[in-house]
């Protein structure tokens, strides 16, 4: 078993090797991975790097995004879960990142009507992709991060990334992948919830790494919403969440 106790926002640890962060903050052309002012895309719509494509329900399980880069190797594979607000810019940009990163990326349109089942067929989509090395990390915001940490729970799943996630005791018991939760610290709906998801999570001796951003609002990562948006937490929650997927999935080459 492996637990963070909650990290206050300030206090890190180096967790990225130097030279693979060097290489994927010149892949992005920033001097920070995570680095973006509130409103504007780090990896461009058009970066020529990459292929996108939108793909149907009937395709992929779910309607979304598909983001990789344009040389042909095996990836490993994430699915991004939005809020209720859907696929705005900000997440399909997210989804550009971690495709500059090395992943091969879903991205979800909008919750699906028939909720974890078509979510789980999105999971073996990206299992069995020609480009995928197999395993499939989930990436999810507020309520897509509740069904991330549902998620945890299938086989395929090696890694699961929860910001602003409500856990519970039946989530702890179930999960089988990782966990990585971040958590804003103004949230407070949602940071009541932690107590108790921790003690089922360590109950069941699962592994799982929690962080806590103290002065965040909800949304703290989300470059579309100004009124939220905190560059440093972000910063820092990204480089985790990059470092935390990399070790549990494994790295490819930062699309160049």
């Amino acid at each position: 078993m492996t637990v963070s106790a909650p990290r206050r926002d300030g206090v890190s640890d180096p967790v990225r090797s130097p030279d693979r962060r060097s290489v994927l903050a010149a892949a992005l052309g920033f001097c920070a991975l995570g680095a973006v002012a509130a409103g504007a895309a780090v990896v461009s719509p058009d970066d020529r790097r990459l292929e996108t494509e939108r793909v149907t329900a009937e395709q992929a399980g779910v309607a979304g995004l598909i983001a990789r880069g344009k040389t042909e190797t095996k990836r490993p594979a994430v699915l991004i879960l939005p809020d209720v607000d859907g696929l705005t810019p900000h997440r399909e940009d997210v989804a550009r990142r971690l495709a500059v990163a090395g992943f091969l990326v879903l991205a979800v349109e909008t919750p699906p009507a028939d909720g974890d089942e078509a979510l789980g067929r999105a999971v073996a989509y990206l299992a069995h992709h020609l480009e995928s090395k197999g395993d499939v990390g989930v990436f999810g915001f507020g309520a897509g991060a509740d069904g991330a940490l549902r998620l945890a729970a299938l086989t395929q799943v090696k890694a699961v990334v929860a910001y602003d996630g409500r856990g519970s005791e039946a989530v702890a018991e179930r999960a089988e992948a990782p966990l990585q939760l971040h958590y804003a610290g103004l949230d407070d709906a949602v940071t009541a919830t932690i107590p108790a998801f921790k003690k089922a999570l360590e109950a069941e001796e699962k592994t799982f790494e929690l962080f806590l951003y103290e002065g965040a609002a909800h949304g703290f990562e989300d470059a579309d919403k100004p009124e939220a948006y905190a560059r440093r937490p972000a910063e820092l929650a990204w480089d985790r969440a990059i470092a935390f997927l990399e070790s549990r999935l494994g790295t490819a080459p930062p699309v160049r």
